[in-house]
């Protein structure tokens, strides 16, 4: 299970607790780590690995490990080069757990979780050929088939979809060029078979939303010149229950997409040279997450308006996290201990967690 759906009923006010990690990977370009509860009900963090003190032993892999104490329970070693993302996803017809994997060498696992750890296996092996490494990927379901989804930058860089069945890869020819920094997924529940999957692409100057199987463009939006490296998106639900997209742009620009009728319906400007954004969290249907890695900050936006037919999203607050270093990527996780915290990545390595303010430690409490 993931928790991108789970509503938190705290108010996000964070501070350091504790690392899970010294050793999880991050590109200085790319890197994604992720979360899910798995069928005994642990909670399970995936990230890459990277020894970095002992680098000539070149030891890259992928950890799972269990929150319950900060084991690791099982490794896959089988990319032989630094892995640049590994993202899970559960398919909605099965509820088995999977999760994507990408190197710095072209190649993509696909993994099948299991009901824990120690029975992951891969279900495919594959490269996608590309000139830059590959900077995003996703699996995504339609009933009987699986497809995983990959992009990258540079001359020919079309977002490519594998068949995880064949091992088969297709192609998205509108994507050509692009420089696509990061994918996401929408299922248009409106829409035809066929029409139904939208694969969400953020690249340089321009969102493109491509439909899957059809390969019909559904929709684009230019960004500013101004404005050119979306770094991060997140697809959910409103208050209204409206599915909507959000994505920001590395320098200061934050734009709310409906995906239904395709319209822009807020765009943030926050000032150019003081912030560097990266990634969105949703805490519940009020607290918008965003992480500003230039001033070692969470910037909370309260999504609730006077007007219930308007969106009016406004900064409650801008959380100062000082452990932070340059920490790129934050998920949000129901910790067996600690109850609601913020998982984050950054450049010094560590994999940490951030409990919220209001939290207590059980021997503070009197008795």
């Amino acid at each position: 299970m993931s928790f991108d759906a789970d509503n938190f009923s705290s108010i996000p006010n964070f501070r350091f607790k504790e690392y899970i990690s010294e050793k999880s990977d991050c590109l200085s370009q790319s890197c994604q780590f992720d979360v899910y509860k798995d069928k005994r009900g642990e909670i399970i963090v995936i990230t890459p690995f990277f020894d970095l003190k002992n680098c000539i032993a070149q030891d890259y892999h992928i950890s799972l490990i269990n929150l319950n104490g900060n084991k690791e329970e099982h490794k896959m070693d089988d990319h032989k080069s630094r892995v640049c993302t590994v993202r899970y996803f559960q398919d909605p017809y099965t509820q088995k757990d999977y999760f994507i994997s990408a190197d710095f060498k072209y190649k993509v696992c696909i993994w099948d979780l299991g009901n824990q750890p120690s029975e992951c296996t891969k279900k495919l092996e594959t490269e996608v050929k590309y000139e830059g490494f590959i900077y995003s990927c996703l699996l995504l379901f339609d009933k009987d088939v699986m497809y995983g989804v990959a992009s990258s930058l540079g001359a020919n860089s079309k977002t490519k979809v594998i068949d995880v069945a064949k091992g088969s890869t297709d192609e998205i020819a509108d994507s050509n060029n692009l420089n696509v920094y990061y994918l996401d997924h929408w299922y248009n529940e409106a829409a035809a078979e066929g029409k139904k999957h939208v694969i969400i692409q953020l690249a340089k100057n321009k969102v493109l939303l491509s439909e899957y199987p059809s390969k019909s463009k559904y929709h684009s939006i230019d960004i500013e010149e101004k404005y050119p490296y979306p770094q991060c998106g997140l697809v959910y639900k409103d208050r209204r229950g409206k599915d909507m997209l959000v994505f920001s742009c590395t320098y200061g620009l934050i734009e709310i997409i409906d995906l239904v009728e395709k319209q822009m319906k807020q765009k943030i400007e926050l000032p150019m040279g003081e912030v560097h954004l990266y990634s969105f969290a949703k805490w519940n249907d009020q607290y918008l997450l965003l992480n500003d890695v230039q001033q070692s900050r969470i910037i909370v936006f309260d999504m609730e308006s006077e007007d219930p037919n308007k969106i009016e999203y406004q900064i409650k607050s801008k959380v100062i996290c000082p452990e932070m270093e340059f920490d790129k990527y934050i998920k949000k996780v129901r910790h067996p201990k600690y109850g609601e915290c913020l998982l984050t990545i950054g450049i010094d390595w560590k994999l940490k967690v951030y409990v919220n303010r209001t939290y207590v430690e059980p021997d503070e409490v009197e008795e």
